[in-house]
């Protein structure tokens, strides 16, 4: 590849990860040519692109940026994710589809919101539920919560209202129905 050529494509992958808010390193050597694209086109829909590059390129687009750290997992063959949007789904999307194609496809570690990750914090955040789902976990165990009070608020009230009906009947007052 020309020097002019290199130089070019690490300008054009420097100024893309210039805004993004994480950036993952892959494996996908393992993967067909189809496999790959249909990762590429899921991942797509949530603004998260891939790019293949050689380590050195990548290296030298990343080097001077805040993604710096990221370099030493561009060990073997590599392939960047990187975005702005949805990146706590990348994790997630690539489990689920490692499983649905029965290959493995190892994500070595990246850089999240400031954080530097290795392989187990990738894997621990593709193990979270989604933002939806931890909503309803919320509101369910608040709702839970919410629900069991006014029982015991109102087991106490009722059970107050037969003490009292119970003292009138004991009286010899008129009994209400």
């Amino acid at each position: 590849m020309a020097k002019a050529l290199k130089t070019n494509i690490i300008e054009e992958l420097r100024k893309k990860l210039e805004g993004v808010d994480a950036c993952f390193v892959l494996d996908t050597s393992k993967l067909k040519v189809n496999e790959e694209r249909d990762l590429r086109s899921r991942l797509r829909k949530d603004s998260i692109t891939l790019r293949r590059l050689k380590n050195t390129l990548a290296s030298k687009s990343i080097e001077s940026s805040r993604l710096a750290d990221v370099q030493r997992y561009l060990k073997g063959p590599s392939t960047i994710a990187y975005g702005s949007g949805g990146l706590f789904a990348l994790p997630r999307t690539v489990a689920e589809f490692s499983r649905k194609i029965n290959k493995r496809i190892p994500i070595r570690g990246g850089f999240l919101e400031g954080e530097l990750l290795d392989a187990a914090g990738v894997d621990a955040f593709a193990r979270l539920p989604d933002r939806r789902t931890l909503n309803e976990m919320t509101v369910g165990a608040v709702s839970g919560t919410l629900r069991r009070l006014a029982g015991a608020v109102n087991g106490v009230g009722g059970a107050l209202c037969q003490a009292i009906q119970a003292r009138i009947t004991a009286a010899g007052g008129a009994s209400q129905k």
